[in-house]
């Protein structure tokens, strides 16, 4: 159980990273002209999703710790971790 727990502290603090990346490194450089967000929204979103993501498995791991939420999050990685690789390339169409 400690482990688990343990484990969702390192996600909240992995969810705060997140939300601070999109705080003050999206948002703040583009404060004048927020609508520069919307020209490239892939990684404003990635940020904000895996925020999102990573607060919401923390959570769920600090005050549940059983071993179904990690069964439950390992499929999700793996497709995160597959979307940002494919994403990192330049989009699925290129090799």
């Amino acid at each position: 159980m400690g482990a688990l727990r343990l484990a969702g502290a390192l996600w909240i603090m992995a969810g705060v990273t997140c939300a601070g990346l999109f705080t003050f490194v999206f948002v703040g450089e583009n404060l004048n002209d927020l609508g520069a967000l919307l020209e490239n929204p892939a990684l404003p979103a990635l940020a904000l999703g895996g925020a999102i993501v990573a607060l919401w498995i923390g959570g769920l791991q600090l005050t549940r710790p059983e071993s179904g939420v990690v069964r439950w999050s390992k499929p999700r990685r793996r497709r995160v971790a597959d979307r940002l690789r494919i994403a990192c390339r330049g989009g699925a169409g290129r090799g």
